[in-house]
């Protein structure tokens, strides 16, 4: 029966523009921890240049396995020694490139959470400020700032055991800082104010101007 619901959702949602009037619907069944079959439905938006979905499904490996038990144990293992409860580990070609933990209160570091400290110490040891074809396997789905840190890597993928909702039922929420980006910034708790954008100009002048400049 909910199958046959499952489309009408779909146009009530789309109506709301809750979801894009050119997702698609799909609708299947899947075993949650072999105890019994769970019907669900999901929405999968498509990239109508390409042809293809944003997000396809990744067959899990023993390999992702592995590198993500990694990332588990580090931030096991680094709530005992005084730090959060977060670990990352970055992997290119099947070898680790890096790891990271939270140090944000033993170092008096807000930055410095476990993605980020992983991105740090892999480009150092890569040599370059791209992390083209690495994976990123974190024991906590990325907040903002690592989310954003990942992309501006330039990972190939990223994996994480814990959800947002999780960290934030012991109090690392995060969701507020995704609702203020999308505040006008006149409603937003942190006060920004824009100022001397023509005298600003001047570095960008330059910037494109410069014959040897490193583009990232």
């Amino acid at each position: 029966m909910l199958r046959h619901l499952g489309p009408l959702v779909h146009l009530y949602l789309s109506s709301l523009r809750i979801i894009p009037k050119n997702s698609d619907f799909c609708a299947q069944r899947i075993n949650i921890g072999d105890v019994m079959p769970v019907e669900f439905y999901f929405f999968r938006t498509f990239d109508f240049v390409n042809q293809r979905p944003r997000m396809p499904m990744t067959q899990i490996t023993d390999a992702d396995r592995r590198f993500m038990q990694m990332a588990i144990d580090l931030s096991v293992e680094n709530v005992k020694n005084g730090g959060g409860p977060f670990g990352a580990v970055i992997v290119k070609d099947g070898e680790v490139v890096a790891t990271g933990t939270n140090r944000v209160t033993a170092n008096n570091d807000p930055t410095a959470h476990a993605e980020v400290s992983a991105i740090r110490e892999a480009c150092q040891r890569m040599r370059h400020f791209k992390l083209e074809g690495c994976i990123c396997y974190t024991s906590c789905e990325p907040c903002p700032m690592c989310l954003s840190a990942l992309y501006w890597a330039g990972v190939s993928a990223i994996f994480y055991g814990n959800t947002k909702e999780d960290a934030d039922r012991i109090g690392f929420g995060d969701d507020f800082i995704y609702r203020e980006i999308e505040k006008p910034y006149e409603y937003r708790s942190i006060p920004i104010h824009g100022m001397m954008r023509n005298e600003a100009l001047e570095a960008f002048r330059q910037w494109e101007l410069k014959d040897d400049k490193i583009e990232y």
